[in-house]
């Protein structure tokens, strides 16, 4: 609907009511991955009130994910100096599938443009088993990020607790409730 003409003004209302009602939410917008192919979208109206941007660069019917992200990355690059987190390609449609080179691509891209995450749609046909080895490139991919300690919640608390030092719980509390949300 905001491809109709005149739609700047009810595009800078809706970023202005959505942001002064939620003024310390991280708001992203999530749209189309060329935004030269659809310069009838207020991108300026929108991205005024964002916090990040997180384009959709599915490669449907091309094998090219790389090339794809990084024409993205420069196009909002030419609109806006928000962080970028592009979302790729999890899912299968019609007869297309990302393969796990491509998104071992995508994300070796995303890491070279040093855009620090990505994100992807859609995560049934990745978890379900029907992308066979998707899952595991996302998951194995290194940022360069210190491991995280993917150890229950309980238990890394209660080996906190187990310290008896109030300092280590105190930080260790800290940690564990930043890690979680």
């Amino acid at each position: 609907e905001y491809k109709k003409p005149g739609r700047k003004e009810a595009a800078r209302r809706f970023m202005s009511e959505l942001r002064s009602a939620l003024p310390d939410v991280p708001l992203a917008l999530s749209s189309y991955r060329y935004p030269s192919l659809h310069p009838q979208i207020p991108w300026t109206e929108f991205l005024s009130k964002c916090t990040l941007v997180m384009p959709q660069v599915y490669w449907l019917g091309a094998h090219n994910p790389g090339a794809q992200l990084t024409k993205t990355v420069r196009e909002y690059q030419s609109r806006s100096s928000l962080p970028l987190i592009p979302t790729g390609a999890a899912f299968r449609e019609h007869d297309w599938q990302p393969t796990v080179a491509e998104v071992q691509e995508f994300l070796q891209t995303a890491i070279a443009l040093n855009l620090g995450a990505a994100n992807f749609w859609e995560w049934g046909d990745v978890r379900s088993g029907i992308l066979p080895g998707v899952w595991e490139a996302i998951r194995d991919v290194s940022w360069g990020w210190p491991a995280a300690d993917n150890r229950d919640i309980t238990e890394r608390f209660v080996e906190v607790l187990n310290t008896h030092d109030v300092e280590k719980i105190l930080e260790g509390i800290d940690t564990i409730v930043v890690t979680e949300c």
